[in-house]
């Protein structure tokens, strides 16, 4: 009678035994989308960018209410198969459609609407197929990150640029004074030497000079002499 209560109780998760977060098993969400495979019936290319503007809020309102944030944006089309009838069987339902997906990776997560709307909508011109074939339009996103997660390393990413560009422009100050320093030395160097041969110059000039007139001074002596 104890383990059939047991097995009543367990079996309504209604028990008072402690759970261990080691024994729970926490599934994490992969992705975050919005679909509409019914009642879906484009005229115009206006109709079809209304429904993906409204449908991008959808998933960025989503994204919002989790505080994550993606990289990967999915775009999924049904589209009428070729030898399908124009109205299936269901009343306004997809029918007999191939299915199309195409995805984008952004270089930074975002739980923007506009920018999902964007890429969305660059995502559909890949399609050949014309609006009025589509039957089902889904957009999922997906490589989440939590907002926090994602501010932390914006600003990480941000301080580490002003570093590195900080960093860079102080090497380029040191290059720059090493030159001017160079050529200060090569400047004063190249004084030196001119100097150098200015005295020798001016030294031998001398020389010569006390030369000529020590010739002159013993020709006079010799005059006088005779």
């Amino acid at each position: 009678m104890v383990a059939d209560l047991d097995a009543h109780t367990t079996c309504r998760v209604v028990h008072d035994r402690t759970t261990r977060s080691k024994h729970l098993i926490i599934c994490e969400r992969k992705s975050v989308s919005a679909e509409v495979n019914y009642g879906i019936r484009f005229t115009c290319q206006a109709d079809a960018v209304s429904f993906v503007e409204k449908l991008s809020a959808e998933v960025a309102s989503r994204l919002a209410s989790i505080n994550m944030m993606g990289k990967s944006i999915t775009l999924k089309l049904k589209v009428r198969a070729k030898n399908a009838p124009i109205e299936p069987s269901k009343f306004m339902g997809h029918g007999v459609c191939d299915n199309i997906a195409k995805s984008v990776s952004l270089n930074a997560p975002t739980d923007s609407a506009p920018l999902i709307q964007k890429h969305v909508l660059a995502l559909m011109q890949q399609v050949r197929s014309p609006v009025q074939d589509y039957r089902g339009v889904g957009i999922q996103v997906s490589k989440l990150d939590d907002q926090k997660d994602s501010n932390i390393k914006k600003g990480a990413s941000s301080i580490k640029s002003f570093l590195s560009n900080k960093s860079s422009l102080q090497n380029k100050n040191v290059h720059h004074t090493a030159k001017f320093e160079v050529k200060m030395d090569a400047n004063n160097k190249g004084q030196d030497m001119l100097s150098k041969t200015m005295q020798g110059r001016s030294s031998s000039i001398l020389d010569v000079t006390i030369d000529k007139k020590h010739e002159r001074w013993k020709h006079f002596q010799f005059l006088t002499k005779t």
